[in-house]
């Protein structure tokens, strides 16, 4: 049941807000999905569940408005996040997880400082993010793509930021 439901959340959340239907997400976010997908992501047993819940949280953190993405770092889903990179079950799994991390670390629009940014990001998720580009066996596009485009929206956020992507 876990599974379906966030499935459909997962649908919902891929509609763009200005669709026809729209204000989905935001309705999604006041109804309080956002800490109960980041509760499935850090303990659910069932690896789709988990997987299901990253997918539906990349769709929230990649909308335009970076408030979701904000809502969702400071719901905690970063760590149960990396947990997941380095417990993917398979190559979809990882390549979801990292898509959500991705969307994570895009930085606000016409934003060049790093006031609505957790510090803590760049520094968990940078050497993560490298850790998979330097030992991913096979070799993935996709993953590789995401990480490396999370890296260059983590070293846009500012210096400290672009210190640790530089670090790694």
């Amino acid at each position: 049941l876990q599974e379906e439901s966030v499935w459909a959340l997962t649908n919902a959340a891929a509609l763009p807000e200005s669709s026809p239907g729209g204000g989905v997400i935001g309705s999604m976010v006041r109804a309080g999905a956002v800490p109960v997908l980041v509760q499935l992501l850090a303990e659910s047993p069932s690896p789709v569940v988990r997987r299901q819940s990253a997918w539906c949280l990349a769709n929230l953190a990649g909308d335009d408005d970076h408030r979701y993405r904000q809502l969702a770092l400071e719901q905690g889903v970063l760590l149960p996040l990396l947990a997941n990179v380095s417990a993917a079950p398979d190559l979809p799994a990882l390549q979801t997880v990292l898509w959500c991390l991705a969307n994570l670390c895009r930085s606000p629009p016409g934003r060049d400082d790093e006031t609505e940014t957790p510090s803590s990001l760049p520094q968990l998720a940078a050497p993560v993010l490298t850790q998979v580009l330097c030992n991913m066996e096979p070799y993935d596009e996709e993953c590789s793509c995401c990480c490396l485009r999370a890296l260059a929206d983590l070293a846009e956020l500012g210096p400290s930021a672009a210190q640790a992507v530089v670090r790694t």
